[in-house]
């Protein structure tokens, strides 16, 4: 916005996103007949709703048993992250992740943390936290856990995988470290850096964009190649 204005990012966002739908329905179709949302089969299929109650119970059921579209799973997300930045800020999960270590290591007496050349950049600032951690951030990153968590239970979906090779755990470790130092050095995880950029009219946004789709396919080949 601060190059072409609010009017111009805004009419540049919304043709890039026009056009990666484009592509992505475009590839769909090449690869099937059209985008197809999997279906999960289920151990059991339910029994029609013996009265009134139990029908009406099942309205609700279906919110957490059935799929959603990516449609309705997409503006339901824009509708949250809209709330957020009217009320409190863009939805993201590493900056407050980045105070919670820096406030520990303060509390430990380890050395202060530093960014080097990157201080001057507000979503890198290593501040401390003050008073009580409980803060609007820790609670927003606690939701997000507890509501995957609780959409899983309620869907029947939520399985401890325990991996059957040592090597699951050799990448799981690897790949975390990998994802959790990219996300500080990109000012943020796919949520702020990337979702919440992209709404925002951040140039950032594209460029992390840009950056995850080529580390996804890089994993992807990677695990083909080692699996």
């Amino acid at each position: 916005p601060a190059e072409i204005s609010y009017t111009g990012a805004l009419l540049v966002t919304t043709l890039l996103l026009a056009a990666l739908l484009y592509l992505a329905v475009w590839r769909e179709r090449r690869a099937t007949a059209g985008f197809v949302m999997p279906e999960i089969k289920r151990k059991s299929q339910e029994n029609n709703p013996a009265n009134t109650p139990s029908e009406i119970t099942g309205y609700f059921r279906n919110i957490f048993r059935k799929e959603w579209s990516p449609i309705v799973g997409g503006i339901a997300l824009g509708i949250i992250n809209i709330l957020l930045f009217i009320r409190f800020r863009p939805l993201g999960v590493v900056g407050e992740i980045s105070r919670w270590t820096t406030s520990l290591s303060d509390s430990l007496g380890l050395q202060e943390l530093h960014l080097r050349g990157m201080e001057g950049l507000g979503a890198c600032a290593m501040t401390v936290a003050e008073g009580s951690w409980f803060t609007s951030g820790f609670f927003l990153n606690f939701g997000i856990v507890a509501g995957a968590l609780a959409s899983a239970v309620f869907a029947r979906e939520f399985k401890l995988r325990i991996p059957q090779t040592p090597i699951r755990y050799v990448q799981s470790i690897v790949g975390g470290v990998i994802m959790g130092y990219g996300a500080g050095l990109g000012l943020g995880c796919t949520l702020g850096a990337f979702f919440s950029a992209v709404p925002s009219l951040a140039l950032n946004g594209w460029v992390y964009a840009v950056g995850l789709a080529v580390g996804a396919y890089l994993g992807v080949q990677w695990i083909k190649r080692f699996p």
